[in-house]
């Protein structure tokens, strides 16, 4: 129900709105079909050319270009075929996820709601505005083991509609903003890929101008003058580490608080950087209590368990935040070895394979076992890459 106003808007479950606007429903916005999936008794029907769109494909891109699976001429005659600029809506399991139909002709399985726009309606602009409406699409999905909302709740949950010339200016002004992400994610993506390369580079013939001579050892190939050392050792000395988080009885669920001291877990190590949005927090009396556990700026904390090769170099924005369960840190004491160079060490993918093969082992073990590490050339270090 909207209550008008005197200036020109109207008050609706959404919020304010224009009063030319509509309070609409999406089954209103054109015809509304629920994918099917064909029988898997005929392998014929599967391979071809023709999307088979499952909610896995729906990235986060506006329109659908690739799919998991596809479908042969015959796969997709005995499926509910769509037209391009269908709009896509996952409705169960994950519900929410969006995205428009690319091709002349796919199909979708029976998890994908599709909405085929009428000429009254613009599809890029229904594509933004189930986007938007998806944490109030899956509020309305009933609740069992798997959540769904079925055809007939998805065609009557309501939705403002504005007319079609400002559906079109609207999704104008989004397409554009959404493009301009995809393009920096595009350039984030490419950085990163040089990195990766750099990293290669660097860790196989040094920092020279010129490639230096090589030898093999057990993570691959490195300098000839890098030397070969412990992990272990080069923490050996005053004010070095290589320590785990608290676990056990140390720290148990009940102890974390809303507001508190933040405690890194294997989670928070988000692209070598601290993520606090989801992280957990303890109270100052056990922040006291579990000293030993406290980071330091140029700590580097790493996963033990899950994922070994994540990991997270300590800023002065997390200098005395708590190692957590799950996570050890590494704390050089050696001249030998810079923080900055160990953290992008650790990642390289022969480090990690290294380690993964070693996973069973006891942390400390694994700490302590033998690395391909450099403490030679200072220059070296030096011009070590220092990128996140």
């Amino acid at each position: 129900m909207a209550a008008q106003q005197n200036d020109g808007h109207i008050e609706t479950e959404f919020g304010t709105m224009p009063s030319d606007w509509a309070l609409s429903s999406i089954g209103d916005l054109g015809k509304v079909v629920t994918g099917s999936t064909p029988s898997t008794k005929h392998p014929e029907y599967y391979g071809g050319q023709y999307k088979f769109i499952s909610p896995s494909d729906l990235n986060g891109s506006r329109y659908l270009r690739t799919s998991e699976k596809s479908l042969t001429r015959e796969g997709l005659s005995v499926s509910r075929i769509l037209p391009s600029k269908s709009v896509l809506v996952s409705c169960i399991g994950y519900i929410g996820k969006t995205g428009l139909t690319a091709d002349t002709e796919s199909a979708t399985n029976q998890q994908i709601n599709a909405i085929i726009c009428s000429d009254k309606n613009d599809p890029e602009f229904v594509y933004h505005l189930v986007t938007s409406l998806a944490p109030f699409i899956a509020g309305r999905a009933r609740k069992t083991t798997v959540p769904i909302i079925n055809k007939g709740v998805f065609e009557s949950l309501p939705i403002p509609l504005p007319p079609l010339p400002e559906q079109r200016r609207i999704a104008a002004v989004l397409n554009a903003i959404q493009d301009a992400i995809a393009a920096q994610e595009d350039v984030i993506a490419a950085a990163r890929q040089f990195k990766r390369s750099l990293m290669q580079r660097l860790f196989t013939y040094g920092p020279g101008s010129e490639p230096a001579e090589t030898k093999e050892t057990e993570i691959g190939e490195i300098p000839a003058h890098w030397e070969v050392t412990e992990l272990a050792a080069l923490c050996a000395g005053d004010g070095g580490a290589i320590q785990t988080g608290p676990f056990g009885s140390q720290l148990h669920a009940a102890d974390y608080v809303e507001h508190g001291i933040p405690t890194v877990m294997p989670q928070d190590m988000v692209e070598g950087r601290v993520s606090i949005p989801n992280i957990a927090r303890i109270a100052d009396a056990d922040h006291e209590r579990l000293a030993k556990y406290h980071l330091r700026v140029g700590d580097v904390v790493y996963a033990r368990r899950g994922d070994i090769g994540r990991r997270a170099l300590v800023t002065d924005d997390e200098d005395g935040w708590l190692c957590g369960t799950g996570s050890l840190f590494i704390r050089p004491s050696s001249p030998a070895i810079n923080s900055t160079f160990l953290f992008h060490f650790l990642g390289k993918s022969e480090v990690i394979d290294y380690r993964q093969n070693r996973r069973r082992r006891r942390p400390q073990e694994c700490a302590e076992s033998p690395v391909q590490i450099h403490a030679a050339p200072a220059h070296d270090r030096a011009d070590s890459p220092a990128v996140g």
